[in-house]
């Protein structure tokens, strides 16, 4: 791993680096974790199967957790080494050295076993437990539905071996492999004894989120904290940071021998690209226009109103509506525009209910090659944005249901453990839409930015608690 790195270009090209590195270390522990994850549901439809229902969840994720922590600690065992090692053999080469090579690795391996000690088990604790709970809402929602023992049980196997839980071992080695790559990299810095400085390098583009690119570019002293967004994390992926903040990161830290020339809370873009303080701020030029010309006509009429707007020209490429409250459609000219791969089209419309982009509004915007991304503008002041999609409109419509499914089932249970529980359709309905779109945006389908008005953020402190649910479930 090069120190004192100079100038942006380069600094992207080590984090590139770095990512494929990663990204090789991540495959393995996916393979594995996916065979795992069906072994589990295998195991626990057939207990199922033969009448055994309150074992079946416990057995089959007892089993998962005495062989996951064995596979997880060996592959973040490799990643550590592999980063820390990178660090150690470039110090080993520089006018910067103190202590002898073999010295500082044997320094490096005890810190980094204390940290796997710990780590492994907790984390593969934690994604035995989401997965019990995912076998036991699939035996409850069957036994309310009144399903057979018989295909509860294939619902098992079938809900633990589909596209759910091949994403889902993605999602899960992509991230462990991520931290513990970091946490090498720091280990290795800590056992040097000398005075090094990390730097947060994120990577560019509408998929990184807001917080990240505020934060690149933030030089600190090797052991403290980052501030990515008021939360503290030692380096990319800290567990610190939450599910919101790791899950599917693609950032780096990258070291120094030199002290900034600037405070230590410095680097990075004030209040980031993705996190809005104030919505018309936002917004300039003809994008400006096309939220007030939606939001407006939408409170006079009722309706959906569509402006498009091209990001590179900054021209108005036309405006229509349907006259229709749930829905609006471009006209055979905007569908052209739309289609033209050589835009790059910002579509803008009005939610008269102020709710967050639906399904159709994804599809839509990642079928036209010619469009970029797409606002919803609530009539309350809020706005959703979803863009830089990666995959085909049929993908993120099926992962939109899937995901949207699985956050309603969760939404269920939460709801009958809090009888108490006051809120309307509408907010309901909300607060799953947006959970939908922040989980896959996670997962790295697509970049979602919002500005929410004060009273959804009040829903959204209210039921922390379902957040943090769903926070489990996703890891």
């Amino acid at each position: 791993m090069p120190l004192n790195i100079r100038g942006e270009r380069a600094k992207q090209r080590e984090r590139a680096l770095q990512v494929r590195l990663m990204e090789t270390q991540a495959k393995p522990l996916e393979v594995a974790l996916y065979n795992l994850i069906k072994r589990t549901g295998a195991r626990a439809a057939q207990l199922q199967s033969q009448g055994l229902e309150e074992q079946a969840a416990l057995d089959a994720v007892q089993e998962f957790q005495e062989a996951g922590e064995g596979i997880l600690t060996r592959s973040l065992r490799k990643s550590g080494l592999l980063f820390g090692s990178r660090l150690l053999d470039t110090l080993g080469k520089s006018q910067y050295r103190r202590l002898e090579v073999k010295s500082d690795g044997d320094v490096f391996q005890r810190r980094l076993e204390k940290w796997l000690a710990v780590y492994s088990s907790r984390q593969i604790t934690r994604i035995a437990e989401t997965t019990r709970k995912h076998i036991r809402r699939i035996m409850v929602s069957g036994a309310r539905d009144g399903l057979s023992v018989e295909q509860i049980s294939k619902n098992i196997r079938t809900g633990l071996k589909g596209p759910f839980s091949r994403t889902r071992a993605h999602t899960i080695a992509r991230t462990e492999t991520h931290n513990a790559a970091n946490r090498g990299a720091m280990a290795a810095a800590e056992a040097t004894g000398l005075t090094l400085y990390k730097e947060w390098v994120a990577a560019g583009g509408s998929r990184t989120r807001g917080n990240h690119s505020a934060v690149s570019g933030q030089i600190r002293p090797q052991n403290d904290p980052f501030n990515v967004g008021g939360t503290l994390m030692q380096q990319p992926g800290d567990p610190a940071g939450g599910a919101g903040n790791v899950i599917n990161c693609r950032c780096v830290v990258v070291f120094s021998t030199e002290p900034p020339t600037r405070a230590f809370e410095g680097g990075g873009v004030p209040g980031g690209s993705g996190w809005i303080k104030d919505a018309n701020n936002d917004f300039e030029g003809e994008h400006l226009k096309a939220r007030k010309y939606c939001r407006k006509l939408g409170r006079d009429t009722g309706f959906e109103h569509m402006m498009l707007v091209d990001t590179v020209t900054g021209r108005n490429l036309g405006k229509t509506t349907s006259n229709a409250v749930n829905m609006v459609s471009p006209t055979s000219a905007m569908m052209r525009e739309m289609s033209n791969p050589k835009n790059a089209i910002m579509v803008h419309h009005n939610h008269p209910s102020s709710s967050p982009l639906s399904m159709p509004d994804l599809q839509a915007s990642a079928y036209f090659k010619g469009v970029k991304g797409v606002y919803a503008h609530g009539h309350n002041g809020n706005y959703y944005l979803a863009e830089g999609f990666k995959r085909s409109e049929v993908i993120i419509g099926s992962e939109f249901k899937q995901t949207l499914k699985a956050i309603t089932t969760i939404g269920r249970d939460y709801e009958k453990r809090h009888p108490s529980l006051k809120w309307t359709g509408l907010e309901r309905g909300q607060l799953y839409y947006h959970l939908t779109h922040t989980v896959l945006s996670v997962r790295g389908l697509y970049s979602y930015r919002y500005k929410l008005d004060p009273k959804f953020e009040a829903l959204i402190t209210e039921h922390k608690t379902l957040i943090n649910e769903v926070d489990e479930w996703l890891m």
